[in-house]
Formats: C-alpha cells, structure tokens, sequence
C-alpha cells in the first residue's frame, strides 16, 4: 500500500482561504447597494419627493430616511427661492410650521433629532456656502445639552 501526502502548497492554499472572503464581501457589496436606504450609491425616489414637499411648504410623515444631516443640505440645495426664515432646533422644533408665521416670510425649518451646536452653524454655513446668502431671521431652539461642553453629543458633520 502506498501511503500518499497531500500538501497543499501556496497557491492553493491563498485560493481556498481568500475565494470564501472575496465572495462574501462581493455579496455584502451587492446587497448594500440594492438595498442602498440612505441613497449612498444611487437615487432615492422617495427622498426627493419628500425633498420636493418639503421645499414647496407641504408636510410630511413618515420619511424612511435616517440622516436629517444629509436630508437638510438638500432641501437647501434645491431651494430655488430665498428662505427668509428659517428655525433650527432638536426634534422638539419639528412642529413649528409654516402656518405659525407670518405669510411675508419664507419658511423652512431645518430642526433634526438630537441637533448640536455644530448642526446649527453647519446649517448656517451651508446658506452661505450653497446659496451665497445668510437668511434674514433665524428661529434657534435651545435645548439642554446645545450649549453644555459636558454633554455626550458629537460633530456629526
């Protein structure tokens, strides 16, 4: 009986350990890219509908879309007229619509959950930056952890 050894030399052994890793990066890859829910890699519909509402002074629920971030630096961007007013705050300032103020101004309120300080310059700076103006009035929610060097909230810009 003749004993046989099977040793795997190099090659085969970096093509039987890499092939799995590279397959199963491709397929992770592919999903994220069909599921693509924060519109990283292609269009989402759905967010520039909302987007569109939004800019025309409608309301919507509902907006399966997480980063309010990204979600305010377009509506600024496809903002055609000049916003006179706008409010920056957390979640609380949501509600403040544009039945509350005066019909001679032009409204948008950019108020995201957990907003920072840096949200509201951030916010600020792109009018400048984007637009080429400041808005005239700006309605700022203070909540407690804006202004509080302690708090655990980061830069998320």
């Amino acid at each position: 009986m003749k004993i046989t050894n099977k040793i795997i030399n190099s090659k085969n052994w970096i093509f039987i350990f890499f092939t799995p890793i590279f397959l199963s990066m491709f397929f992770i890859v592919i999903i994220n890219f069909t599921i693509d829910q924060q519109a990283y890699f292609r269009v989402n519909q759905n967010l520039n509908n909302a987007i569109s509402a939004l800019v025309s002074g409608k309301s919507i629920a509902e907006l399966q879309f997480n980063d309010h971030r990204i979600l305010n630096k377009k509506i600024i961007d496809k903002t055609t007229k000049k916003i006179d007013l706008i409010a920056l705050g957390s979640s609380r300032n949501l509600l403040l619509r544009k039945d509350y103020i005066d019909n001679n101004y032009t409204f948008l309120n950019h108020s995201m959950p957990a907003s920072t300080l840096g949200d509201y310059l951030s916010i600020i700076g792109l009018y400048k930056y984007l637009k080429g103006y400041l808005p005239n009035s700006i309605i700022i929610g203070v909540d407690p952890w804006v202004f509080n060097s302690n708090s655990n909230y980061n830069y998320k810009w």
